[in-house]
């Protein structure tokens, strides 16, 4: 008795790669690009990153900390 698996159609990456970054960019997730650009060395990579950016995560914070300030009473 065996399991039929679908069969998986291999996709091509394309040729000019994207990554538009909003948020801090860490360690973590400039390694994870590295292994893109290393992997695909035949590509062209470009990095889309805004600095002014890196402070979205504060604003998400100080407004999770005014609701939870508000529902605590």
């Amino acid at each position: 008795m065996g399991v039929d698996l679908p069969k998986i159609e291999r996709l091509s990456v394309p040729n000019i790669l994207h990554f538009v970054w909003i948020g801090d960019l860490n360690e973590v997730n400039t390694h994870y690009i590295d292994i893109w650009r290393k992997t695909n060395k035949d590509k062209q990579i470009f990095f889309w990153y805004d600095k002014d950016s890196s402070l979205c995560h504060l604003l998400n914070n100080a407004i999770q900390d005014f609701v939870n300030a508000k529902n605590q009473g």
